[in-house]
């Protein structure tokens, strides 16, 4: 499915690895994940705190988060990474990262999303059943108003890449200079790095699952040439834009790009 709405929200891949493995997210993701790990053990490990999934394991990591992972396996490691950018099923509640409590329908609901292979209406649809079921079995975590400040300001860049930092920032009843504080306080970033990383994850899930041409592609995610589009995508995956669309480069967590990157 080729639906840009659909494309901008969702992101699934299966992601398969030999016997070892290891990744680290140092900057916040702008997507919640759902991590169904089907082969191997994986250690999530936080700043407070270390996971253990087991296979059948299913985890949920909230957008925001934090994190390393090491993945082990005896011949390979086999997961599912399922990235949603919006929920409604938790109302105004926030959730921490959490093994979810084992449920068959869970299993069963995420087995049929695996199964399908891509984004298309009938995944989406298994995908929300999904969503229905698991924030009932999540706990709820505590928030204070500074990081719903940030929630807010993160959705409003998502929904309008191209704003201006002072729409932002009214549109958080807070001065330009206190969103600045706020970003670098609890995200490590400017509110304009983090236009550029929403900018560029957009054009990339663009490259990696439609034909569009690349010109237009930089038209549709607001840079100013595809020029500037090409040496913004290179900085960060060091390719160029037909490469990554030739090698499917980034199809694993590749939507997780590096904000240290992007200057």
């Amino acid at each position: 499915m080729h639906d840009l709405t659909y494309l901008n929200h969702f992101s699934f891949h299966e992601v398969q690895y030999d016997t070892y493995h290891e990744s680290s997210f140092p900057m916040p993701a702008r997507y919640n994940f759902i991590m169904y790990l089907q082969k191997g053990v994986a250690h999530i490990i936080t700043e407070n705190e270390t996971i253990i999934l087991n296979e059948g394991d299913i985890l949920h990591i909230p957008r925001g988060a934090k994190y390393s992972v090491k993945l082990f396996g005896k011949k390979e490691i086999l997961f599912g990474s399922y990235a949603y950018l919006n929920h409604q099923e938790g109302g105004d509640n926030t959730y921490a990262m959490q093994k979810v409590p084992y449920s068959p329908t869970l299993l069963d609901l995420i087995t049929k999303v695996s199964a399908i292979g891509e984004i298309t209406c009938e995944s989406i649809g298994y995908f929300y059943l999904f969503l229905h079921e698991l924030y009932r079995l999540l706990t709820p975590a505590r928030t204070d108003g500074k990081q719903d400040i940030l929630e807010r300001a993160m959705n409003f860049i998502i929904r309008k890449p191209d704003c201006k930092i002072s729409e932002v920032a009214s549109h958080c009843h807070v001065s330009e200079s206190g969103l600045y504080a706020l970003f670098n306080l609890r995200a490590h970033i400017t509110p304009a790095h983090f236009k550029m990383h929403v900018k560029l994850e957009r054009a990339v899930n663009y490259l990696l699952s439609t034909d569009i041409p690349i010109e237009e592609i930089s038209d549709l995610c607001g840079f100013s040439s595809s020029s500037y589009f090409r040496k913004k995508l290179y900085s960060v995956y060091k390719k160029t834009p037909s490469q990554i669309r030739k090698k499917g480069d980034g199809k694993i967590l590749g939507f997780l790009i590096s904000l240290e990157k992007i200057t």
